[in-house]
């Protein structure tokens, strides 16, 4: 049997990544996302659409540069104090 290659690291907590969209049925195949982990946060917007889908406008962030700043895109209230809890629990690891 083939190993499985990859980034596994959400399945230990290492890594998260949340999603959202305007909530449109038009919108309904694409999203904008924010992946934590380790290194920093990497933004992107998602398309399932059948010409150019895929990741797209991919943007790296550092933590310091998140907590100076802000969010590289705007995000849902609610998501985005998600995304810094999970990141003052990791602040000291």
């Amino acid at each position: 049997m083939k190993p499985r290659t990859g980034d596994r690291s959400w399945l230990n907590g290492g890594a998260k990544t949340w999603r959202w969209n305007e909530g449109t049925y038009a919108e309904r195949g694409s999203y904008d996302a924010v992946e934590a982990n380790r290194d920093g946060l990497t933004w992107y917007h998602w398309d399932h659409g059948y010409a150019e889908g895929g990741i797209q406008a991919r943007r790296l962030q550092t933590v310091a540069e998140f907590r100076e700043a802000g969010p590289l895109l705007p995000m849902p209230e609610a998501l985005l104090e998600q995304l810094r809890s999970w990141l003052a629990q990791r602040a000291g690891t």
